[in-house]
């Protein structure tokens, strides 16, 4: 493994910015007033060591909140919400460099993916996203993808921990669509490790697997309706056999509508005659006329009002997840996906770039992530854009020599041959990566 001393340095400084040691009690800060800044970062410090995250919120949005400067505090403030979300910086980083393809000398998604589940839930989105936010903050609003903006240490340090973050906030979005339908008795963890080994020998009825294409069942349903959404209305692959159009709803979000759809998927092979048919209720988002699949978390009815359990027989459905209550942000796969992985991975190079020995080495956490954006785009190179060393791109189908020589990669369309853009049709490029990745 190559030396990645700035790397390195960057964790330092950031584990005494965040986490700090336990100084504070040692010498009794924690029993004295608030009065100064030195007293709030001996403070927080101090509940961000135990694990104290909302009392660290608390903390830093009351009685500190005008003692720490803007960039601190914000510092602070991701970083408890990244506690609350069951993850570190070091936990995601740890999970990024041990993401190693086993036959080859080259990272895998599918395999941070493995890592990142044990810590994926609807809960753990929501806090990875304020803490996004926060370090979006703390870098005063500048573009982390823009190399000559990023020139000030904290601002470059920010980016970067940004770009980790997103990184992960992709990772925890991508293994929710594994969720466990009704049916299902397996662990995410179980579900995706299924996946990522390639499924079974479909010699026997695999029960997550009743169709035995080695993809889990709840993974084809998250399929089914993303490409049900692209499609407006229409399934083009076999992987569902049937949907049905349930009911639509606003969830109690003026100016939202939703389609609540149930998918089914027939036993086949040597599920046949073992096996019955299973369905999952998945909810798309109707954005002018634009279908989007949503992911969900808990279960109310069509005006907002939470319920026990799927009952679609009472209006009892799955929830849209809402990331932001005070814009009503949906928590989109195809926006927390891709669009969080192409900026996370821009920021993280970026900043990489801008660095004055970056010219002798790339580090090990670049390559990593890069090797990520290829993973996605060799399933479906007509959704990806590469870009050739001029600026300029296309479609990745077509870009001469292949994906390996493109200078970079982004997910999503190519437009007048000079930007990427993220549409509705992405959803496909996740689809395909779903259906197609595993060791099959």
């Amino acid at each position: 493994m190559r030396r990645i001393v700035w790397f390195i340095m960057i964790i330092f400084v950031f584990s005494v910015i965040m986490w700090g040691c336990n100084i504070s009690e040692e010498v009794g800060i924690s029993d004295k007033s608030v009065n100064s800044a030195e007293d709030c970062e001996y403070r927080v410090n101090s509940l961000l060591d135990k694990k104290e995250y909302d009392e660290a919120i608390n903390l830093l949005n009351g009685e500190c909140k005008d003692l720490l400067n803007s960039t601190t505090r914000n510092i602070n403030l991701a970083a408890a919400y990244l506690g609350k979300a069951g993850f570190t910086i070091f936990s995601i980083i740890n999970d990024i460099l041990n993401a190693k393809n086993s036959t080859q000398d080259t990272y895998s998604y599918d395999s941070f993916l493995s890592a990142i589940s044990r810590r994926a839930t609807g809960t753990a989105l929501k806090n990875l996203n304020k803490a996004m936010d926060y370090y979006k903050k703390a870098t005063g609003g500048v573009n982390c993808t823009d190399t000559s903006k990023i020139k000030d240490s904290l601002v470059k340090e920010a980016c970067f921990m940004k770009g980790v973050v997103q990184v992960a906030t992709a990772g925890t979005t991508f293994a929710l669509l594994f969720k466990e339908t009704a049916n299902e008795t397996s662990s995410l963890t179980d579900l995706i490790d299924y996946w990522v080994s390639g499924g079974g020998n479909n010699t026997t009825c695999d029960l997550r697997d009743i169709n035995q294409n080695n993809v889990p069942d709840s993974a084809d349903f998250s399929a089914c309706a993303m490409n049900w959404a692209v499609n407006n209305g229409t399934l083009t692959i076999n992987t569902c056999d049937s949907v049905e159009l349930l009911n639509t709803c606003n969830f109690g979000y003026p100016g939202k509508e939703f389609k609540i759809l149930r998918f089914y998927i027939n036993p086949k092979k040597n599920c046949i005659g073992y096996a019955n048919s299973t369905n999952a209720t998945e909810v798309v988002e109707n954005a002018t006329g634009k279908y989007f699949s949503v992911l969900t978390d808990g279960y109310c009815y069509c005006n907002g009002t939470p319920c026990d359990r799927l009952d679609p027989a009472s209006g009892c459905y799955p929830c849209p997840l809402i990331l932001d209550e005070e814009t009503n942000q949906t928590a989109t796969q195809v926006g927390l996906i891709v669009e969080a992985l192409n900026e996370g991975v821009d920021a993280i190079t970026s900043v990489v770039g801008v660095e004055e020995n970056a010219t002798n080495a790339t580090t090990d956490i670049e390559s990593a992530v890069n090797d990520f954006k290829a993973d996605f785009c060799e399933e479906n190179p007509a959704q990806c854009a590469c870009y050739f060393s001029n600026g300029t791109c296309t479609s990745c189908d077509k870009f001469p020599g292949g994906i390996d020589n493109a200078t970079d990669i982004q997910l999503g369309e190519c437009v007048n041959n000079s930007t990427t853009e993220v549409t509705y049709q992405t959803q496909q490029l996740i689809v395909d990566y779903i259906l197609n990745a595993t060791a099959q």
